[in-house]
């Protein structure tokens, strides 16, 4: 199974599901209310997958989707990966049980399906090597899957269609609907009908809250305190629910990527005159960043590069984050 067939696969429960729901008298298009007793959230619209916007956008988007980082962060097995070989090589009986791996540069993680809507993550992990190190099992010796752990600290951001109130996803990996959110199935005939469509000028606070949603990895829910944004759906009000912390002091983060992305959101909430968007230098369909090489050099190079020529500063990226357990 590949390409978008492997995010829609659990779809294909929907109609079975919904005829037991109804039977057991749980019909509503309401979600749950939240354990703390707060208002519902907002149901997650029956939105477009990617297999039907790959129809028309295939030959654009679809030659790179297939690689791109949001698409394989969540991937089906390979017994050729390195993560994997390792954890038969350890003769880690769990080995056959793993369906899919999370991440790859940094760690690995392997998880499992057992439920609907849901992934169990393997207290094992893989730390990749090095420049010409090998890489190495961690926590192998007291293995166990967990239940709760991707649900309430990865799904929001690692999965599409995340219901906060019931912690289930409904597509594995990252659709279009996280970054475009609920399209009009007319935009054919009208592109300004889709949020993030080149035909459209948003203004770039609402084009950083599609990024921050999940890349803005200290942010908490104020509904759930969860650290993924309650239900959102992109195009709207982010943090209305999503709470940031832009202050001087989160900006002694000691990772550079997480500081220039809350000096991003700070300055473009702001106002401030020369202030960048995410996609100011991010291409994310190709998963280029050519546009940030291109870029005049300016005061948020040097947060990374420091002071004088950033194209001659080599930096090493910093990615660590307690969030991600990493």
């Amino acid at each position: 199974m590949g390409g978008f067939a492997l995010m829609s696969e659990l779809r294909t429960a929907l109609p079975a599901l919904a005829v037991l729901a109804a039977l057991a008298g749980c019909g509503s298009k309401e979600s749950k209310p939240l354990a703390d007793g707060t208002e519902k959230l907002a149901s997650i619209p029956e939105y477009m997958t990617g297999d039907e916007c790959l129809f028309c956008h295939r030959d654009k988007v679809g030659v790179s989707w297939r690689e791109n980082a949001h698409r394989s962060a969540i991937r089906e097995t390979d017994r050729e990966d390195p993560a994997l070989a390792a954890l038969a090589s350890a003769g880690i009986k769990e080995t056959g049980e793993v369906d899919y791996l999370l991440g790859g540069k940094r760690r690995t993680r392997f998880l499992r399906k057992k439920e609907y809507g849901r992934l169990q993550l393997l207290s094992a992990a893989w730390v990749p090597g090095e420049t010409g190190d090998e890489g190495k099992l961690i926590e192998a010796g007291a293995r166990r899957w967990d239940r709760e752990t991707f649900s309430s600290g990865c799904g929001g951001c690692h999965t599409t269609g995340f219901d906060s109130s019931t912690l289930r996803f409904m597509d594995i990996s990252i659709d279009c609907f996280a970054c475009h959110g609920d399209v009009d199935r007319s935009h054919a005939n009208d592109p300004k009908l889709v949020f993030l469509s080149a035909a459209r000028d948003d203004g770039k606070a609402l084009l950083n809250s599609a990024c921050a949603q999940c890349h803005a990895r200290d942010g908490r829910s104020r509904r759930t305190n969860l650290p993924f944004p309650a239900n959102f759906i992109a195009g709207g009000d982010l943090f209305a629910d999503f709470a940031i912390d832009t202050s001087p002091a989160a900006l002694e983060t000691p990772s550079k990527t997480d500081r220039h992305i809350i000096e991003s959101l700070r300055d473009v909430s702001a106002g401030a005159p020369g202030a960048l968007a995410c996609i100011d230098c991010h291409q994310v369909h190709p998963n280029s960043t050519r546009k940030h090489r291109r870029l005049t050099a300016g005061a948020a190079c040097s947060g990374c590069h420091g002071e004088g020529k950033p194209g001659r500063v080599r930096w090493t990226r910093d990615v660590h984050n307690k969030t991600c357990d990493y």
